[in-house]
């Protein structure tokens, strides 16, 4: 798995996983959507990877 996010971005992916734990905290109806929100932003920060990133690198190279 080749790494496709930049410490920038890394960074970016964290506030915003902080952010939709923040958000699921306070706004109950949508716990469960902003967990999941946190959760792939933290996982993709973690592992500098972004999945999507490679489809569309794919999807771009058929062209």
């Amino acid at each position: 798995m080749e790494k496709n996010v930049g410490k920038t971005e890394r960074i970016i992916r964290y506030l915003l996983a902080l952010i939709f734990v923040i958000l699921s905290l306070t706004i109950k109806k949508y716990f469960t959507l902003f967990i999941i929100l946190a959760l792939i932003m933290f996982l993709t920060a973690v592992l500098s990877y972004c999945p999507l990133y490679s489809l569309l690198k794919k999807l771009k190279l058929k062209k």
